[in-house]
């Protein structure tokens, strides 16, 4: 369902021909509380290649793909209990905006370069 939602924001990273990460962005989504957005569903990178700057690059990518496709905004969901990657989706610039049972709501205003 992941590819099926925005095939072409589905970007894999590589390593010696071997798939080592993924993240989804869904252009097309809509939030009844954020509107239009770029919607995250997943970053995720293998656990040996981790903390060598595959996912920061994946999200890059998804985010250049949501500027591209006219997108102001970028959204996900992370687990409350998962502060590793809350902290690392604020380094990516994104900040809590909600709260959902046990997930915080992260956004992220993209800017479009002239």
């Amino acid at each position: 369902w992941l590819y099926r939602g925005d095939p072409h924001g589905f970007f894999v990273a590589e390593v010696n021909g071997n798939i080592v990460g993924f993240v989804s962005v869904h252009t097309g989504w809509w939030d009844r509380r954020i509107g239009q957005t770029a919607e995250i569903h997943e970053v995720v990178v293998d656990r040996m290649y981790q903390r060598r700057g595959i996912g920061s690059l994946l999200m890059d990518r998804a985010l250049q793909y949501a500027r591209e496709r006219g997108c102001n905004q970028a959204s996900l969901w992370v687990g409350t209990a998962n502060t590793v990657a809350r902290e690392w989706y604020k380094r990516m610039g994104f900040k809590e905006t909600g709260r959902g049972y046990d997930w915080v709501r992260m956004v992220k205003e993209l800017k479009h370069l002239p």
